[in-house]
């Protein structure tokens, strides 16, 4: 799960589509067997909804109603439900973000350092 990432790691390109949805999957064989994969469904159908929640803020109500059909986003609503925590303009902000070197020249720190967000009173 994308929000279950490091807090302040959770990063989304700016055209990326990103989508929560219940838990989906198929099941055949004896009823019994049946029975039991589709217990398994619901218990992680709970469990993920409880994830969702705890990394995002949202209750566990919102998150349910939000999931139970396929729900899009795009990075910027990603960031305001709380999935990821910034949008990013290239990936060479999170290798500049996670310590590694620019080249001579190379202004992207500037840019991922930008992107950051800001402590109080810092």
């Amino acid at each position: 799960l994308l929000c279950a990432g490091t807090k302040g790691k959770r990063f989304a390109l700016p055209n990326s589509d990103i989508m929560i949805h219940q838990v989906s999957g198929g099941a055949q064989g004896a009823a019994s067997d049946v029975e039991r994969q589709v217990d398994y469904m619901f218990k992680l159908k709970k469990r993920l909804i409880s994830i969702i929640a705890q990394h995002t803020g949202k209750s566990e109500e919102q998150v349910r109603l939000d999931s139970d059909r396929d729900y899009y986003m795009s990075a910027a609503e990603a960031k305001a439900y709380g999935l990821v925590d910034e949008v990013i303009k290239s990936r060479k902000e999170v290798k500049l973000l996670d310590g590694a070197t620019p080249p001579p020249g190379d202004r992207s720190v500037a840019v991922a350092e930008a992107a950051l967000p800001r402590k109080a009173g810092g």
